[in-house]
């Protein structure tokens, strides 16, 4: 359970990573050039 437990949480770290690249990738696209 604990081993599952961390998986997860890399997991969700991960994703969160992510999330905020594709954001900031996202934001300097919308900019006006």
């Amino acid at each position: 359970t604990e081993y599952v437990q961390g998986q997860m949480r890399a997991l969700a770290e991960q994703a969160s990573e992510m999330g905020q690249v594709v954001t900031r990738a996202a934001m300097d696209a919308a900019k006006p050039k």
